[in-house]
């Protein structure tokens, strides 16, 4: 098959779905169109080993939240004296690659 058959395939398949299942194909055409999705799909499988320290330190979080409730994320910004929207624009805002002073 050439691509224009391909897509006019693809086009007549659409075109043959219910509505209630758009939204799933169209989520999955934005998905695999994503490239950060992709990047991340594509990406090896993280094969560092963890240390005992950081093995300490996550299971002594895993003991702290059986006898605590979890923490909001907005309580954590208001700690630091951040908004919600502080922390959405800093996911945003590349980080300086200069050292820390």
């Amino acid at each position: 098959m050439d691509i224009v058959t391909d897509k006019q395939h693809v086009h007549d398949l659409i075109e043959r779905l219910p509505p209630a299942q758009l939204n799933a194909v169209a989520g999955l055409l934005e998905a695999i169109l994503d490239r950060k999705a992709y990047s991340l799909r594509e990406a090896p499988w993280e094969d560092e080993l963890v240390s005992e320290k950081e093995e300490s330190a996550a299971a002594e979080s895993r003991e702290w939240r059986k006898n605590n409730p979890p923490i909001a994320n907005e309580a954590v910004l208001t700690e630091f004296g951040l908004t919600p929207e502080d922390f959405e624009r800093m996911s945003h805002t590349p980080f300086s690659r200069s050292p820390r002073s």
